[in-house]
């Protein structure tokens, strides 16, 4: 975006659609489209015009709301003009750091600073705006080559975390400038930019550290700099200290010298990155090390306490890194990478380049978790840090491709990981790549009624926040992408994609057009479809579709519509009108591959002919669901009694999961659900046999809650008998075990625990967890018990536990266990429905193809 902004003519009208609906909408500007939702429109207006004279640029790539908030949001994210671009820094922090040598006076947990940035002149300016919140600016003075400019004054507005430096002369493109502050503030407590962080040591001594996040927009809350992701720069830090602390940051230190009580540290100066990236820890760690292949310094640091709780980590990273760096061509960039435990940590791990923060139990120990998030912070070090989104609406592009590539990255350390045809119980030890990317598309499914993934959402205090949906989401749409054009073609195309734009910042278009150049020239490409235009309605768009196939006699109709209901509070994303180019992948009965056709958002119905019997959605490669007829129902399920080897497990499963999710939407009638469990049932693989239990326990429900005791489907459900008494002794434990012994000596997974507790809703048991959780020592698992309560559906007592304050959960945590409990509360209220009664599926889908003709 240019400071000589030109809006699109259709702007007007947009714009006061956008004040008489005081929602979203999409505005053009310079071909490209940004969200714009003027909440308070008449006061908004007022500034985009005030900005525009004053700054020479409009503030309008920022989605300042996705919905109608009842409460004012003091928005804070105003985009910086684009006339100068930072080249250099050279940063100075000093901290002073309670618990060592010196002695603690007025400047304790405070901090002092100097940063010069060396800019570049792109456009006509008197002006330098950067972004600066809660510092004090000391002095501030500027440079050019004609030692003829000075600063005339300084404003601080607060309101847009703005530092404007006001200059005695105009400035021209061409020039390098070079600015010096000086700056200080005080560490803050909130978990955002230049933080406390505590711990205990092994004496027992309370052990104070200090820390950085800057994710997404809180770099400026320690030092004044340009902090949007397309600012990118190099940054050369020196750190001073207490003596006998430790302190790191992105690169390797160069020179450490002693003065007495405090120590300083020059590192090397970083390659060139973003703002949100850079990061600084000081205090009290030990650590562990290793070396790549080609001799990549590895650190593990943890506070001493718990510094022999590093090796999983340790050895996961090395493996990972080779992996990583064999996989891209591209080798990491600096000379080492270091990771730090803090316990004090707002998100589950920061992939701060040769940096990376990561909360203490997700670090520390033997948890399989910990391996993942390993490898997803690896995997940002090339998707995120070496190419980065431009602005925080790309944010997808980050952390879907880390969250895909975090299943690669399993193979590099599991031998097993990729062999979905041999792991085929969520409760083996090793998931597999099929099951991670199931588990990310069924938690996409529950989260995506609430924004698209091409937006930016914002937190209360105004500043920007990452949310979880372009984790899930994002990575099962790049799942997608790679289906489409081929693994091989895919990485083709992501090694070009990273090389092309190494240093650099990307929109959507840069990856697509990677993906298009290599699958036209690799394949025989038919279709006219072009990848920008699949992905315009995947990501500009909440919700997902649902595909309706119906049996004819020439073969199966397809018709789409989005069936997943938007939550109440949020809008309506619909770019395409609620339609998308979905790719039909199908299973022929007895063929051992799979087809691929178009169902184009344009076309009215899809037809596929074959006398055979199909599923949709074959190997689950598609994000969307399938709901079938009854005449299709009882096609699949007589061929899965016959031969149940006639479909892939991966296929079968899909089918299942299409079920599961559908079941109590009143989409299916009871009778099918009970066709395909009970042909699955008995199925060769245990994965399989799980799903299709646990639709026959729904589906059981869901028939008593019609008071249908004689009915057919009932009896054929009681056939299948269940070993309840061997599940529930599960739970008769010894009062005194801890959690974490407990959980390994009876479950392999947090799956196999969470559909016991499903299944059983036994109150001995949320008593037994919640005793768990009251004690001191849960084994590093407080957060897994607490998700694992939702797992039992006991509303009130999960109310109880959401809301206590002696569990002393993070703000994540507790704003992620509230939206568990609206889910849980959703589901409460399908239990307690009326079903209806719908004799076949066709008067459901009927009814609704009406409905749908008649608006």
């Amino acid at each position: 975006m240019t400071t000589n902004f030109q809006v699109d003519s259709s702007f007007s009208q947009h714009r006061n659609k956008c004040i008489q609906a005081r929602t979203p909408v999409w505005l053009q500007s310079n071909g490209e489209k940004y969200q714009c939702a003027i909440t308070h429109a008449p006061l908004a207006l007022l500034f985009y015009f005030w900005a525009y004279f004053y700054f020479g640029f409009l503030p309008f790539s920022y989605t300042f709301s996705d919905s109608c908030w009842n409460e004012t949001i003091k928005y804070t994210n105003f985009p910086l003009p684009t006339a100068i671009f930072p080249v250099e820094y050279d940063l100075n922090i000093t901290t002073y750091l309670p618990g060592y040598n010196w002695k603690a006076d007025e400047r304790n947990m405070s901090y002092l600073g100097s940063v010069s940035i060396r800019m570049e002149v792109r456009q006509e300016m008197d002006k330098i705006v950067l972004h600066s919140s809660n510092l004090t600016i000391i002095d501030a003075k500027v440079i050019n080559s004609d030692n003829n400019l000075e600063i005339k004054s300084w404003t601080i507005n607060d309101s847009n975390q703005f530092l404007i430096l006001s200059l005695n002369k105009i400035v021209n493109p061409g020039e390098n400038l070079e600015v010096f502050i000086t700056f200080g503030g005080y560490l803050r407590e909130d978990r955002k930019g230049y933080y406390i962080t505590k711990s205990t040591k092994p004496t027992g001594e309370p052990m104070i550290n200090a820390v950085t996040q800057f994710e997404a927009t809180s770099a400026r809350f320690m030092v004044p700099c340009f902090d949007e992701p397309q600012f990118k720069a190099t940054w050369q830090v020196k750190l001073t200290y207490p003596t006998g602390a430790v302190g790191l940051t992105n690169t390797i230190d160069m020179e450490s010298i002693e003065d007495g009580d405090f120590t300083s540290t020059t590192y090397k100066r970083t390659v060139k990155m973003s703002s949100y990236l850079l990061a600084i820890f000081v205090g009290d760690v030990q650590f562990k090390e290793t070396t790549t292949k080609r001799g990549l310094r590895i650190r593990v640091y943890a506070d001493p306490k718990n510094i022999e709780s590093v090796d999983m980590a340790l050895n996961a990273s090395r493996l990972a890194v080779d992996g990583f760096e064999e996989l891209f061509g591209i080798d990491f960039p600096m000379e080492k990478i270091d990771f730090v435990s803090v316990f004090d940590f707002e998100a589950g791990a920061m992939e701060n380049w040769g940096l990376i923060i990561h909360r203490a139990e997700l670090i520390l120990g033997t948890d399989k978790e910990i391996v993942e998030v390993v490898i997803h912070e690896l995997a940002h070090q090339w998707f995120g840090n070496l190419v980065t989104m431009k602005y925080w609406y790309q944010t997808w592009l980050n952390e879907g491709f880390a969250t895909f590539m975090t299943a690669i990255g399993q193979t590099f350390i599991d031998g097993n990981f990729s062999q979905d045809t041999v792991s085929c119980a969520w409760t083996t030890p090793h998931m597999s790549l099929l099951k991670f990317h199931i588990s990310q598309q069924e938690e996409a499914r529950l989260k995506d009624r609430y924004r698209p993934l091409r937006s930016v959402a914002f937190d209360k205090d105004g500043s920007v926040t990452i949310q979880s949906i372009y984790y899930s989401k994002g990575s099962s749409f790049i799942r997608m992408l790679e289906k489409i054009v081929g693994t091989l073609n895919f990485y083709e195309a992501m090694r070009n994609y990273l090389s092309q734009n190494m240093y650099s910042n990307v929109k959507e278009d840069y990856l697509y057009s990677a993906l298009e150049a290599v699958w036209k020239t690799n394949t025989n490409n038919e279709t006219t479809l072009s990848i920008s235009e699949f992905a315009e309605c995947w990501t500009n768009q909440n919700s997902y579709p649902t595909v309706f196939a119906t049996r004819t006699p020439e073969g199966v109709v397809l018709t789409q519509n989005r069936e997943a209901p938007i939550e109440k509070n949020y809008t309506n994303y619909d770019e395409c009108g609620y339609k998308w180019d979905i790719p039909i992948w199908y299973q022929v009965a007895g063929e051992g591959s799979h087809e691929l056709v178009w169902f184009k958002k344009d076309q009215y119905e899809l037809e596929i002919r074959t006398e055979k019997t199909i599923i949709v959605n074959a190997e689950s490669y598609g994000y969307y669901d399938v709901i079938y007829d009854d005449v299709s129902y009882q096609s699949i399920a007589r061929e899965l009694e016959n031969n149940p080897t006639l479909y892939s497990m991966s296929t079968k499963l899909r089918l299942l999961l299409d079920l599961e999710s559908n079941a109590y939407t009143q989409m299916i009638a009871p009778h099918s659900l009970v066709l395909i469990a009970n042909a699955l049932r008995n199925d060769e693989f245990p994965i399989v046999q799980e799903y299709a239990q646990t639709i026959l326990k729904t589906t059981e429900f869901m028939i008593n809650r019609l008071n249908e005791q004689n009915n057919e489907d009932l009896k054929i459900i009681k056939g299948f008998s269940t070993n309840t008494s061997k599940v529930l002794r599960k739970f008769y434990s010894n009062p005194s075990e801890q959690f974490g012994d407990y959980f390994k000596r009876n479950f392999k997974s947090d799956k196999e625990f969470c559909e016991t507790l499903r299944n059983e809703r036994n109150e001995e048991v949320t008593n037994q967890l919640v005793d768990w959780l009251n004690t001191n020592d849960s084994s590093g698992r407080k957060h897994i018990m607490g998700f694992l309560m939702f797992c039992a559906k006991n509303k009130d007592k999960v109310r109880g536990l959401v809301f206590d304050p002696s569990f002393d959960w993070t703000a994540l945590e507790k704003s992620r266990n509230i939206q568990f409990l609206k889910i849980l509360n959703r589901r409460n209220i399908y239990e307690t429905r009326e079903f209806r009664k719908f004799p076949s599926n066709e008067e459901y889908i009927s009814r609704k193809t009406i409905i749908r003709i008649e608006s």
